[in-house]
């Protein structure tokens, strides 16, 4: 009898993977979603028992994000789902079989041009430019998830405005759920978000306590809005000077307005933590924009061709992007190619001329938040905690 020996160190072993999964599947799929299954598939093939919370925590991800994951490739026909067990479909067997997908996408309707004006309008709003991986993460919302493009900018607006994330994870998870809620156009967007939004509840939580059944007018939405975007007022603090209307025959915004702004002068010695941090924030952005503007100059002056090449990497990741919305795959295959050709010869002539390859990167203080004390998912991040804390500290040893 012949018997083979078993070894418990799983990186000993190797992980088959179809090739139509790499070649058909891997380079329209969102990059966690591909993390997720390979390495689920590494374990089941394993024998080894994880679940979807484990894989959620070694990569980062939601709760949200994991299932529509996991829904993501039931409907691409790459697993079963039955109760709590995710089973892998042996695509070989696929092959022969009509299609894989248990849903055909439609095209969408985007040409070159209209996605390169997308791209210019999304950079307009959130005033950063756009990562290679998140032009494609939006032919995905726009391909496979039908969201209509107007809408994603307008997403990705007033996440830069009202939620102070523009991370194309964050826009994402906000596309979710609005098309959870059915909604579609600009328009649903704005309904919604007038029922919904926290401002409107900050209006009807004040009038709610002045006893008001009405919609606030423009002006009474101004004054509010000051109290907590020039004063920083806390909601407590608001609701507070309404309870003070009882003394008065005929509430009113005005008095509220007096009797905050009076508090506000008494209580000047105190500091606006969240402020204070923001503050900090902006200025080490400020220094590592000046740092990074600084090291990008030395650069090209000692090598212009690293700056011909970044302008060169900037076309062919739209190009990249542009043959996924046409589902082209020798373009998409050249411009990978050539984005693999760039970085190379990049890395190339830093190294000979005394740079690390990555020189030219964005300099952040925290890799984790950019540098915004906020994380992709919306959480506060570490190095957030630990400026509270440093601040906190200064004022009581004050």
């Amino acid at each position: 009898m012949f018997k083979k020996e078993v070894t418990g160190n799983f990186y000993l072993y190797s992980t088959e993977v179809e090739n139509v999964f790499l070649a058909d599947y891997m380079i329209s799929a969102p990059e966690g979603y591909v993390k997720a299954y390979l390495l689920a598939l590494m374990y089941t093939n394993l024998g080894l028992a994880i679940d979807s919370q484990t894989i959620k925590r070694k990569l980062n991800l939601t709760d949200d994000q994991i299932e529509d994951c996991w829904s993501y490739w039931t409907e691409k026909g790459l697993i079963k789902r039955k109760e709590e067990d995710i089973i892998f479909v042996n695509l070989r067997e696929q092959m022969g079989k009509t299609t894989v997908t248990s849903e055909k996408h439609e095209e969408t309707l985007l040409d070159d041009k209209a996605l390169a004006k997308l791209y210019k309008d999304i950079q307009k709003a959130t005033g950063r430019m756009l990562e290679a991986r998140e032009m494609n993460e939006i032919v995905y919302w726009i391909n496979e998830s039908g969201i209509n493009p107007e809408l994603i900018v307008y997403c990705y607006a007033y996440c830069s405005q009202k939620r102070k994330s523009n991370s194309f994870r964050y826009v994402g998870a906000i596309l979710r759920d609005w098309q959870k809620r059915k909604i579609k156009t600009v328009e649903d967007a704005e309904d919604y978000l007038n029922d919904n939004d926290s401002r409107f509840n900050l209006y009807k939580t004040i009038f709610n306590e002045l006893g008001f059944s009405r919609n606030p007018t423009a002006e009474e939405k101004r004054i509010i809005n000051s109290w907590v975007d020039d004063y920083c007022i806390s909601l407590d603090k608001i609701l507070d000077a309404c309870k003070q209307t009882v003394a008065i025959s005929n509430p009113n915004l005005k008095y509220i307005d007096a009797v905050l702004k009076d508090s506000k002068k008494s209580n000047a010695k105190e500091e606006n933590i969240a402020v204070k941090i923001n503050d900090i924030y902006e200025k080490i952005r400020q220094e590592n924009e000046a740092k990074t503007k600084e090291i990008r100059s030395k650069i090209f002056r000692q090598i212009p061709r690293v700056k011909s090449i970044m302008e060169e990497l900037g076309e062919e990741n739209l190009k990249q992007a542009q043959a996924l919305i046409r589902r082209d795959g020798v373009a998409l295959s050249n411009a990978k190619k050539r984005i693999d050709l760039l970085l190379k010869e990049k890395a190339s002539l830093l190294t000979s001329n005394g740079f690390a390859e990555n020189a030219t990167d964005k300099i952040y203080s925290c890799a984790k938040c950019k540098d915004t004390g906020v994380l992709e998912d919306g959480s506060p991040c570490s190095c957030y905690a630990e400026k509270l804390e440093k601040i906190n500290g200064s004022k009581n040893s004050y």
